[in-house]
């Protein structure tokens, strides 16, 4: 296929818990994403963590390009796409805060470094 995902998500993310950590991350279809090669390993995530006990609250900007997950998996359009988090912190999403959710279909790009 000629296409791929662009995905983006800013908004607010909180993490409290000393020594714990929070991954954000995308699934499409209920799948991590794919790198260019067809790898599971294409995630599209990043992680806070926490000290001290302190309610830390950030803006995050979470922005990616997923690989389709299996050829003529799914038509153009109709993907499922979630964001997900875990791990052993008390974690949010969205505190008190406008986010903004983008999904595009883009043309594949091209790896000019080879």
């Amino acid at each position: 296929d000629d296409t791929v995902l662009q995905l983006s998500f800013y908004g607010g993310a909180r993490i409290i818990g000393n020594g714990h950590f929070c991954r954000w991350y995308f699934m499409v279809n209920n799948q991590p994403c794919r790198d260019s090669s067809g790898n599971p390993r294409g995630d599209i995530d990043t992680k806070f963590h926490g000290s001290a006990n302190v309610d830390l609250h950030r803006t995050m900007l979470l922005e990616g390009v997923c690989f389709r997950n299996a050829q003529g998996e799914v038509k153009k359009g109709t993907h499922k796409i979630s964001l997900r988090v875990e791990g052993n912190g008390d974690c949010y999403t969205g505190w008190s805060s406008n986010n903004r959710f983008t999904v595009r279909e883009i043309v594949k790009p091209v790896n000019i470094l080879g």
